[in-house]
């Protein structure tokens, strides 16, 4: 049921009510309607912590950018993630990615989940999306008018940037600012004439200019990231190689900052806008040294790929004029938001509020999976060490004192027990955060269907496991019909027949055969779906999928299959649990995971989870 503006979010009438008086009943009387504040937020991308000037006393050129640090409260200790999806999910959602399904891939965010926007609809605001999405696009449910915004004009990836696109049809191309085909939540894609920066903030300032609710807008700049493209009355004022294009691109961001602030100021708006600019990754470092004085870049797990720029300003509010070192997240924007507001958001977040500022209790974790392994960062609660991986080696434990020193001091080998702690914390969370949990189960016939967590439940790219245990009925004869066990449309079917089992995964086949004289069995499916979508998509690259059969890989097969789904993940993953010659046991759900889980994990703690079941239902 389709109930929210968007016209688009999935609740049923009655959670839709609850949410509505949950958030309205917190809000603060003190804020009435004609006072609410408008929410500006503002995200760069690939904008590292020494391209704002202010934080290192640069030659960089931002001096509209260091106008807001000064005014307002300016973060020096703020981590976002280490790459762009999971940084804006962790930021719509409040909650670590790991656990909405990104890292880094995301196939979209799963409509239980209450985003940011969601959160400010019952609180009277208007809500819109201008610039990069990059949230998931994987399937028409995963845009953002299914995600809390009112309306939306940008562009879902940049990979889509260029065009030319038929109608319904994205062609995949390398990016670029200049004249970009740009949508919005009715599907108008065209090509549109000008920089993508400077298009961008003319359609902010239309809304600013028009909109007569109170509204929070995420404006959502492509720049500085690759290609480093400049209008010529930037570039003319700065040398012609690299660094000075690339520092020609920030002065062409910060200028059309500056003609926001203008406009707000001209429209007496400025002093009751709740006014937020954050990176989302570190700067790849690659033309200027964007995350000086801090080691590392873009999609990496340490000081300089996590460390960017926070600066929060509200003078009706906020604090002014401030410098805090506190230790702060991209999740905590979430929470921040709807406290200044009076109101609270779902329990389960993992960001906190920032004001007033407090010690962070929680360790900041970062995770990043592909078919080869884990590789995952955490910075202690006090912000003191630091450990990182490459793949589960190359570790690298770090303290504060030389986050900053290109690696000329490594503490591996004296602080053994420190890291063993850090990384046995990390690995234990990683099995939990990847887990999908609350599938909702119902036994429709011979049939248990199980719902929800659609985007993690079903795999429309990237990595993904499910395992599962099936029972033998000695008074049903072998038979020589096929007899379907498991089907969810648009992803997985899988059948048995003379003693094989058929599995349809990604619209490739493969068969194993059911060990002789099993009474019960647990079969393990992992793949690794690679569509055209993702930004390190190569024609070149297969996807791959692995059976294991109690325990013990059975086949592992690849195939070629770019195209994206066109069913909906929605569809339910059906289980048969009727009196067939197989049917799943009772005691057993499914274990699902959006991890490519290796093999000693399988044929270990996987398969005595699942055998544990398998004997219990053998007895």
């Amino acid at each position: 049921m389709q109930l929210t503006n968007s016209k688009c979010k999935w609740y049923t009438a009655f959670q839709l009510a609850l949410l509505c008086l949950l958030l309205a009943a917190c809000v603060d009387d003190k804020i009435e309607p004609q006072d609410k504040p408008n929410i500006l937020l503002i995200v760069l991308d690939d904008f590292g912590y020494n391209d704002l000037a202010i934080n290192n006393s640069s030659d960089s050129p931002t001096p509209r950018l260091d106008d807001i640090a000064i005014q307002g409260t300016r973060f020096t200790r703020h981590y976002a993630q280490s790459s762009c999806t999971a940084s804006r999910v962790a930021m719509l959602t409040g909650r670590n990615p790991a656990k909405a399904g990104s890292h880094p891939y995301l196939n979209g965010i799963d409509h239980e989940l209450v985003t940011l926007p969601d959160a400010l609809e019952p609180l009277g605001y208007t809500r819109y999306l201008i610039g990069k999405w990059h949230a998931g696009d994987s399937h028409r449910e995963s845009r953002p008018e299914y995600q809390g915004f009112d309306h939306w004009f940008g562009f879902m990836n940049q990979l889509y940037l260029k065009g030319p696109h038929a109608p319904g049809n994205y062609k995949r191309a390398k990016p670029t600012y200049l004249n970009p085909w740009l949508e919005n939540e009715g599907g108008d894609l065209q090509q549109h004439n000008g920089h993508l920066t400077d298009i961008l903030t003319d359609k902010a300032l239309e809304v600013i200019e028009s909109e007569t609710k109170p509204w929070f807008m995420y404006l959502s700049y492509y720049a500085p990231h690759t290609p480093i493209e400049v209008s010529a009355r930037f570039s003319n004022n700065y040398t012609d190689d690299d660094a000075g294009r690339y520092q020609a691109l920030k002065k062409q961001l910060d200028s059309n900052i500056g003609r926001i602030i203008d406009k707000l100021k001209s429209s007496e708006k400025l002093d009751n806008t709740m006014l937020i600019v954050v990176s989302d990754n570190g700067g790849t470092a690659r033309d200027w040294p964007s995350n000086l004085p801090f080691y590392g870049a873009k999609a990496s797990f340490t000081e300089g790929g996590t460390r960017t720029p926070l600066l929060m300003s509200w003078p009706e509010r906020w604090p002014t004029g401030r410098t805090s070192n506190q230790i702060a997240t991209i999740m905590d924007l979430y929470p921040t938001i709807l406290s200044a507001l009076g109101a609270s958001g779902p329990a389960d977040l993992d960001g906190v509020n920032l004001f007033p500022e407090s010690q962070r209790s929680q360790a900041l974790r970062w995770y990043s999976h592909g078919l080869y392994g884990d590789r995952y960062g955490v910075l202690s609660p006090d912000g003191n060490w630091r450990l990182s991986t490459w793949q589960g080696v190359a570790e690298q434990l770090f303290h504060e004192n030389d986050f900053r020193k290109l690696q000329q001091e490594n503490h591996v080998d004296r602080e053994k027990n420190r890291l063993r702690k850090m990384r046995n914390f990390m690995e234990a969370w990683i099995q939990s955060a990847t887990r999908v949990k609350g599938m909702t189960k119902t036994m429709i016939g011979d049939w248990a269907h199980y719902e929800g967590h659609a985007f993690r439940r079903t795999p429309l790219g990237g990595t993904h496991t499910i395992g599962l245990v099936f029972k033998s009925n000695p008074e049903k004869t072998k038979g020589s019909d096929p007899l379907q066990l498991v089907h969810q449309e648009g992803y997985i079917d899988i059948s048995e027949h003379s003693g094989s089992l058929h599995i349809l995964i990604d619209g490739h086949e493969t068969s194993v055969s059911i060990p002789k004289g099993e009474q019960c069995f647990t079969l393990v499916i992992q793949s690794l779906m690679l569509k055209n979508n993702m930004v390190f998509y190569r024609d070149d690259n297969p996807s791959r999928t692995v059976v294991s059969i109690n325990g013990v890989q059975s086949t592992h097969t690849t195939y070629f299959n770019p195209d994206l789904a066109t069913t909906s993940p929605k569809a339910p993953l059906r289980i048969f649990a009727g009196e067939g010659r197989w049917f799943m046991p009772s005691t057993q759900n499914p274990f699902i995971s959006t991890r490519f889980i290796g093999d000693e994990e399988v044929g270990g703690a996987l398969q005595s989870e699942l055998q544990a079941s398998c004997d219990l239902a053998v007895r």
